[in-house]
């Protein structure tokens, strides 16, 4: 089969192999429960369980996708499941989410070319680290579904990759020079959804969160955002006033990288990472990867 299909009882499921350095195999062990018979039992129990679902129609089986489950939730079977089941009723639920994942589409590649949503690279601990600079989000042309949609095609593109659901993330959020318009474009209940998706539903382990340079107008909608959160995400936020120390303190100017299409690559232009200038198209994604996030929320599962 393809690796990215959708069919929930594929003919046969492809053989997996951990590729990663030491210092992911030694976390996997350490901090997630991962060996090869765990993992190999885990696999074998979602793919069985998904297809014997009574509810759900379509749903990737390939190792990749059900590994951000299976890290995530320290391969604990039954709660991978439970947030599988959150994950396609979400996708479902919010379709203006969701819908028309497309690097290409128009809109979508204007804000990505917009560059809110940068991965700087990884710290010492092997944690992705991303940088959400809220300043260049469009809010005089786009609103929240624009945004969000723009955010999820750039989570769904770096939820596949193995350090990342292995170390978790570090996110880096800067508020400098946001407008109140950015503030006006999201309602309190599209913020308490958004916020209850990411505490409940998306596969993905937030080890710090930085925010950075809040305006005072903002700080009200920031207080909701933070109520929606479990104690354990609250526990992990930071606020701070000098993104340069943030970012300094995480990664070395040395080790700062980029994604490009589905590689990392090194900086060698020189240009300090914390300049305007960076690089248009930051996040692109190429045909096979994009398979993975086009797949339409509706008949996913049945709610």
């Amino acid at each position: 089969m393809s690796s990215l299909s959708v069919e929930k009882c594929p003919g046969r499921y492809e053989e997996y192999s951990f590729t990663l350095d030491k210092q992911y195999l030694k976390i996997a062990q350490e901090n997630l429960q991962e060996t090869v018979e765990s993992r190999e039992q885990s696999l074998a129990q979602m793919r069985e369980w998904i297809a014997k679902h009574p509810y759900i129609r379509k749903c990737r089986t390939d190792s990749l996708f059900l590994l951000r489950f299976l890290r995530m939730r320290k391969f604990s079977v039954p709660r991978a499941q439970e947030t599988i089941e959150r994950y396609l009723a979400m996708r479902q639920t919010f379709p203006q989410w969701f819908q028309t994942l497309d690097p290409n589409e128009p809109d979508m590649a204007e804000l990505l070319d917009d560059n809110q949503f940068q991965l700087l690279g990884r710290d010492s601990k092997g944690r992705t680290v991303v940088l959400i600079r809220l300043k260049n989000f469009n809010a005089e042309k786009f609103n929240s579904a624009h945004q969000a949609r723009a955010m999820m095609l750039f989570l769904e593109t770096i939820f596949d990759e193995e350090e990342s659901q292995i170390g978790g993330y570090v996110a880096i959020l800067d508020y400098a020079d946001i407008s109140m318009r950015l503030v006006a474009v999201w309602s309190l209940m599209d913020v308490k959804n958004f916020m209850n998706c990411v505490n409940h539903s998306l596969p993905v382990s937030i080890k710090e969160v930085h925010g950075v340079r809040l305006p005072k107008f903002a700080v009200v909608i920031a207080e909701l955002a933070l109520s929606c959160l479990s104690q354990k995400l609250k526990d992990r936020v930071n606020p701070s006033v000098d993104i340069t120390v943030v970012v300094a303190a995480l990664i070395p100017q040395e080790r700062v990288v980029f994604h490009v299409d589905v590689h990392v690559v090194q900086r060698q232009d020189g240009i300090p990472f914390l300049t305007e200038q960076l690089p248009k198209g930051t996040i692109q994604l190429d045909g096979i990867l994009r398979t993975s996030v086009l797949f339409r929320p509706k008949g996913l599962i049945e709610v």
